[in-house]
């Protein structure tokens, strides 16, 4: 554990899907939340401080906004809104069962991975542009493991080579992913900076198990540099 002298950021948070910088009074804006094991408690303090950041300003020239409702899982339950200021019902949660499903539909099939937002993973101390398994996995466990030790009272799993030796396995049979630049703008810092990485799709052969589970897993909690701001959001599918 000397690795991480700090736990890891027990949230992801996704930015709109469409590219748009510049919203209109009046115009919706709609960001996506996950929470990590024991961080899900802390639910009503992440929408109190949507709320204060709403009323502070976002971006570089501070525009208001109100937190108009807070809702859950694919059928948008709703759990909050601006009139009634108060949480009811639970929010829905990814668990064992959820994962399993997954699985199954791609076990023993061919999987392909679509890179929806920049990846941002090492490979020999320098940001890879190429997403082999063996570069993808190392940066995955790690993440998976490191949430689960400190979110989820999981034990620390020291031995992680069957893992990566089953990722070894799988071979690349299609690449198409470029680079690409992404700028952010830092309130504390006051500055841009640029946290580029790669998008496109890659196809693979058979993903093992339990390698598949992980990848299924991280499909909710993205992989590599900045995944908790959005940064290596990936879909998996089976080919």
């Amino acid at each position: 554990m000397r690795r991480y002298p700090s736990a890891p950021h027990p949230f992801v948070l996704e930015p709109p899907r469409d590219e748009k910088q510049r919203y209109e009074p009046g115009e919706e804006l709609a960001v996506h939340l996950w929470l990590v094991g024991s961080a899900g408690d802390y639910l009503p303090y992440f929408i109190y401080a949507f709320d204060e950041m709403g009323k502070r300003g976002l971006g570089r020239d501070r525009g208001k906004a109100v937190l108009t409702r807070v809702a859950t899982g694919p059928d948008a339950v709703c759990l909050y809104t601006e009139e009634t200021q108060s949480i009811s019902g639970k929010s829905e949660c990814w668990n064992a069962a959820t994962i399993e499903a997954r699985v199954e539909d791609l076990r023993g099939k061919p999987m392909r991975i679509h890179f929806e937002t920049p990846m941002r993973v090492k490979s020999e101390n320098r940001l890879s542009e190429h997403c082999a398994m063996p570069i993808l996995a190392p940066a995955l466990v790690r993440r998976l493991h490191t949430l689960a030790y400190f979110f989820c009272g999981a034990p620390w799993h020291k031995d992680i080579g069957p893992l990566l030796d089953a990722a070894r396995t799988v071979t690349t049979r299609e690449e198409n992913v470029q680079w690409m630049d992404w700028t952010r703008y830092s309130a504390r810092q006051d500055t841009t900076m640029q946290l580029g990485g790669f998008i496109g799709e890659t196809l693979y052969g058979p993903v093992p198990e339990p390698l598949l589970s992980y990848f299924c897993w991280g499909e909710a909690l993205h992989l590599g540099k900045g995944s908790a701001f959005g940064l290596g959001k990936y879909r998996i599918h089976a080919a």
